[in-house]
């Protein structure tokens, strides 16, 4: 299976969105959801109590992300394809697909060409990266009630809504049922009829973007406007009509509260390969457990390790570097999530 770009699918007639074209769109989907995890992991585990407010809110997102990840997998695999982390093939004769060509790379832009003009890097806990953060989730019509939107590129929301009209169209008996994994800790259910993939993309959407006439999924704030209450450190609520970050105080962690992790650098660190070797098994028991022969829970035991594994690494600071910016103290060491092959791990 081939990696396709975003863009190109969302060229496509919708006319030609048949099922082929819509299990490359859900595949793409699948590893779009993925690149979001490491830099939100990143900036999560970077807070040293990640029991305050903020860092709760980016658990929240995180966990969610997870959730549409699995929703997309369940959505694949329901008309016959079978969602890939790492290309690795599981049969004997097939050929091997690099691994690099589903494992998002950062510094780096969002897979598939969404928001070309984004780049997504590691990084601890900041302002900044709480900024990018929101252009990860930017509504595909603007924020509610907040800015105009005039933008041209294809956003995440834009995109889910092709895959839903493509499953509207697809012919009686296409959506099967087969291979579908469900946990109630993650809220990932099954796919058995059009109606389940309604649910399943209206709540991808609604989580990260909120809807047209509010920012909330539900009783909580959608994705991009947690962000936005990190960042305006303040909780965002409905006044004379229009929504502003004017309620409830938000604690925003700054100097000792958090580690001072340096944006990763493109190829990463040797330092980082026990938590890079962990991170790529798993991707590979993701991919077991939409094939049937490994238990979801397995891998979350393996996502707790890597949660340990990168808090270790973050505590390191990085060699003094009379060049950088900040004198000799160019901060602490991060997680590279690279993608590491057996034979070298």
């Amino acid at each position: 299976m081939k990696l396709h770009s975003i863009v190109s699918l969302m060229q496509v007639p919708p006319e030609q969105h048949d099922i082929v074209w819509l299990r490359k769109a859900l595949q793409s989907a699948v590893t779009l959801e993925l690149a979001t995890l490491p830099p939100y992991l990143s900036a999560y585990w970077s807070i040293k109590d990640d029991q305050t407010e903020a860092g709760g809110l980016i658990h929240q997102v995180f966990m969610e992300e997870m959730l549409h990840m699995g929703l997309a997998c369940n959505m694949l695999t329901t008309i016959g394809g079978q969602p890939k982390m790492t290309g690795q093939p599981k049969i004997a004769g097939q050929p091997i697909i690099p691994g690099e060509d589903f494992v998002p790379k950062y510094p780096g832009h969002l897979p598939g060409g969404v928001r070309p003009e984004l780049t997504v890097y590691l990084a601890g806990f900041s302002k900044e990266i709480i900024e990018v953060f929101m252009q990860i989730e930017f509504p595909e019509n603007g924020p509610v009630a907040l800015t105009a939107s005039q933008e041209t590129y294809p956003t995440i929301g834009a995109f889910y809504t092709a895959i839903l009209e493509a499953f509207r169209g697809l012919p009686e008996g296409s959506i099967t049922g087969k291979g579908q994994i469900t946990d109630s800790s993650f809220g990932i259910f099954a796919i058995e009829k059009f109606e389940n993939v309604e649910m399943a993309i209206g709540t991808i959407k609604e989580q990260g973007e909120g809807t047209s006439k509010s920012p909330k999924s539900g009783e909580e704030m959608a994705h991009y406007y947690k962000f936005g209450e990190i960042l305006n450190r303040h909780r965002l609520i409905e006044n004379n009509g229009e929504w502003v970050y004017e309620g409830e105080a938000i604690h925003f962690p700054e100097n000792e509260e958090v580690w001072p992790v340096a944006k990763v650098p493109k190829g990463g660190y040797k330092e980082s390969h026990d938590f890079d070797v962990l991170y790529s098994n798993l991707l590979r028991q993701l991919e077991e457990v939409w094939e049937g022969t490994l238990e979801l829970y397995e891998a979350v035991a393996t996502m707790r390790y890597m949660g340990n594994s990168a808090r270790e690494l973050m505590e390191k600071p990085l060699p003094p570097d009379p060049k950088h910016p900040d004198g000799n103290d160019p901060g602490n060491y991060g997680p590279s999530f690279l993608w590491i092959p057996k034979e070298a791990s």
